[in-house]
């Protein structure tokens, strides 16, 4: 397992959407774009404090290139930038898959390092090539260099243990119908029925309590293992599946209904705009996307 961190270097290549024009500043337009969205808790409340926000981390960054001999690249950030113009006011659920949203990816600190390599994070950014990132594997700081674009397909290397020689381990997702297997490479997912080690490599998401893959339970069944068929949610109070609360009603556990999180009050609400949640902060910051 490993934790993402996720920065303006993670978070803005999220948004791979047409970019803002040539001729407007992409990054008034960026901050123009947030600042007009109706966020109830607004991160910035005018242009101009955004920009400065966004210069003062551009300091930052170019300085930490400086003092890590890497490269800064502020046309890359430019081009992240526009991608949170485009935007606009969509809410997460309403945006493009995770891979599709992610890439291309483009660090704005970067090195030249290859996917595979042991690596060091920078001010948003690391020692890797410029369309990859470092990804911590331990709490040593160890890290390995990955592609977030690159989808490996069947046959494929899909696991990179720590470079470090530590513990800790990246697995990518594999093209559909495939799982990284024990052999680190993607492997075709179990059919039902299947001895299984892991949920992702069953076809149906689902290796049971006896370690059998399995179509998981639907409405009203029993989930004493905690797992549910999509969409549902497991009510531990009374071990059933159910469907998640919608707008309006109590979280489930956390959960709720497509288009809904549960906020501060632990009530289910819309999803506000992904940009609702943009900061443009320390790479060591985590951030949750809008909503």
């Amino acid at each position: 397992m490993f934790t993402r961190a996720v920065s303006l270097s993670l978070v803005l290549p999220l948004l791979s959407l047409v970019a803002c024009g040539k001729d407007e500043d992409p990054k008034r337009a960026a901050c123009q774009s947030i600042v007009d969205c109706a966020c109830t808790q607004p991160e910035f409340t005018s242009v101009d404090a955004c920009l400065a926000e966004i210069d003062g981390t551009l300091a930052e960054m170019k300085q930490a290139a400086a003092d890590n001999g890497l490269v800064y690249d502020e046309g890359c950030y430019d081009e992240l930038l526009g991608r949170v113009a485009a935007l606009e006011c969509q809410p997460l659920a309403d945006l493009a898959g995770f891979t599709d949203l992610l890439c291309p990816y483009c660090a704005p600190v970067h090195g030249e390092k290859a996917v595979g390599s042991a690596c060091t994070v920078a001010r948003d950014g690391s020692d890797c090539a410029r369309d990859l990132v470092c990804i911590g594997l331990d709490l040593e700081g160890a890290g390995v260099c990955v592609s977030l674009c690159d989808v490996p397909g069947p046959g494929e290397k899909c696991r990179y243990d720590n470079p470090s020689g530590g513990t800790g381990s990246y697995a990518a997702n594999c093209q559909d119908g495939h799982y990284c297997g024990a052999s680190d490479t993607c492997e075709a997912t179990l059919s039902d029925g299947a001895t299984c080690s892991s949920d992702d490599s069953c076809a149906s998401g689902n290796c049971n309590a006896t370690n059998v893959c399995a179509v998981p339970p639907g409405k009203g069944q029993s989930c004493d293992d905690l797992r549910c068929a999509e969409p549902l949610v497991c009510d531990i109070d009374t071990s059933t599946c159910v469907d998640r609360p919608g707008i309006g009603q109590p979280c489930l556990f956390g959960a709720c209904a497509d288009g809904a999180s549960c906020n501060d009050m632990d009530v289910c609400a819309a999803q506000e705009a992904f940009v609702c949640g943009i900061e443009f902060t320390s790479a060591d910051e985590m951030m949750s996307p809008g909503g």
